[in-house]
């Protein structure tokens, strides 16, 4: 893996065609592969895998979901609708350009 976080908070998936348990909120691993970002959850063992070619866009914000934990938010949107909201246990994302 390229990058590693065993503490991220996973806010949910949103858009059309994502199941409920896939979108409950709940820690986990986040790994980034060189050909997709993997997370797991710890305690609902829901795996979502997201190839890179998939990847449309890549946001910071301070919610999702109507969500917040007061961090910033890594907004992932994939597959032209979803958008999958994940807070980094050391988010540095105002130092970077």
């Amino acid at each position: 893996p390229i990058l590693r976080d065993k503490a991220a908070n996973y806010f949910g998936t949103e858009g059309t065609g994502f199941d409920l348990r896939s979108s409950l909120r709940g820690n986990g691993v986040l790994t980034l592969h060189e050909d997709r970002l993997v997370f797991d959850q710890y305690l609902t063992k829901t795996h979502i895998e997201i190839p890179l070619e998939e990847i449309s866009q890549l946001g910071v914000g301070l919610w999702h979901k109507m969500k917040t934990g007061g961090v910033p938010v890594l907004k992932v949107t994939y597959r032209g609708n979803l958008v999958f909201g994940v807070a980094l246990a050391e988010p540095d994302f105002r130092k970077r350009s």
